[in-house]
């Protein structure tokens, strides 16, 4: 009788250890569920307010572009007298008269700071259009990619192509019937939506320097209705690209806007230190009206590029073009980058 009681407490007592282990493993398991809840909470905060301040930047930037005007060196802020000026009627014969201390914004993807994030802004006319492209510079410009010299043509012709709707396609080209032996989609037959579109385009992802690198192609390219290159806000490897141009005459350049702007062919000579060749009228020395902006918040792993244009003749004063997430960004080591201009202040100024 002693063994069976024994027998029973001997039972109670493993099955007590049971339960509280098993209660201690519950205890665990909720602990850890309720720790990974918050900490996904405080990120899901953390990603909030990144986007916050990402929507707050585009606005600041859209406000600027909106109460400022556009002159050879930038985005211009005047106020009070100064902008009266500008904008009387006798301006637009006689040409907006600005200071030398009238706070701009420049538009060649210099970073500034703008409360929590890091923007760049870069003038459309500055990058190059890959919806009307060029044999000579977009050829050259695929030759810095290390694309070889024959693969360049196909490209072009292939990129061509892709955004026209024709049953007919170039002899280098390529028709919707390769699209799907390849497994790609077929093209849209319409212009190119974004930068990146491209990848899309049979054979430009078999060059992987094209889309990867500090410097990305998308990086220094548009799309939309600009055919113009502007000297004044074009990267060095897009100066390179054009006739009669190579990276040392590029690197003059940009030293050379460091401190004068450029309003001429004749004036783009002498910073290049060697004519410049092409059509004269595939330039511009004026910046267009719509800009690359380019924003990263802190602690944000991507940034956000989007373009706006200004549309004073739509329904809006202006518009958003395209919004892409983007790995990286030439705004991660822009910490000590100034504050960005505000009308009637300088760069200078603290936020």
């Amino acid at each position: 009788m002693m063994q069976g009681r024994d027998a029973e407490n001997g039972f109670v007592m493993v099955a007590a250890i049971w339960f509280v282990a098993l209660m201690a493993l519950l205890a665990v398991i909720i602990e850890t569920w309720i720790s990974r809840s918050i900490e996904h909470a405080a990120n899901l905060q953390d990603r909030l307010k990144e986007h916050i301040a990402v929507a707050n930047a585009e606005n600041e930037v859209a406000f600027r572009m909106l109460s400022g005007f556009f002159s050879v060196r930038g985005l211009e802020l005047p106020q009070g007298a100064e902008w009266n000026a500008a904008i009387a009627p006798d301006a637009a014969i006689g040409g907006r008269q600005i200071g030398a201390e009238t706070p701009f914004i420049a538009l060649d993807g210099r970073p500034y700071r703008l409360g929590s994030t890091i923007v760049l802004l870069q003038d459309d006319r500055g990058l190059y259009n890959l919806g009307y492209p060029n044999s000579g510079v977009l050829g050259n410009l695929l030759g810095k990619y290390g694309v070889p010299f024959p693969d360049r043509g196909r490209l072009i012709d292939r990129l061509l192509d892709y955004t026209q709707k024709s049953d007919l396609h170039r002899l280098n080209g390529a028709s919707a019937e390769d699209y799907q032996k390849a497994g790609k989609q077929v093209p849209r037959g319409e212009p190119l939506l974004t930068p990146w579109e491209p990848l899309r385009v049979l054979s430009w992802d078999a060059y992987p320097a094209l889309w990867r690198g500090p410097i990305k192609l998308p990086d220094i390219a548009t799309t939309g209705n600009l055919v113009q290159i502007n000297p004044n806000t074009a990267p060095e490897s897009l100066l390179a690209s054009l006739p009669g141009m190579d990276d040392k005459a590029a690197e003059r350049v940009i030293r050379y806007r460091q401190r004068f702007t450029i309003g001429n062919q004749a004036e783009l000579d002498l910073a290049a230190g060697t004519a410049v060749g092409g059509d004269p009228m595939a330039l511009s020395f004026f910046p267009a009206d719509s800009v690359d902006l380019t924003i990263a918040a802190a602690g944000d792993p991507l940034a956000y590029r989007l373009r706006i244009s200004l549309s004073p003749n739509g329904t809006a004063p202006y518009r958003i073009a395209y919004l892409v997430a983007v790995a990286g960004s030439q705004a991660a080591d822009s910490s000590h980058a100034p504050a960005i201009p505000t009308p009637g202040k300088g760069a200078e100024n603290k936020e």
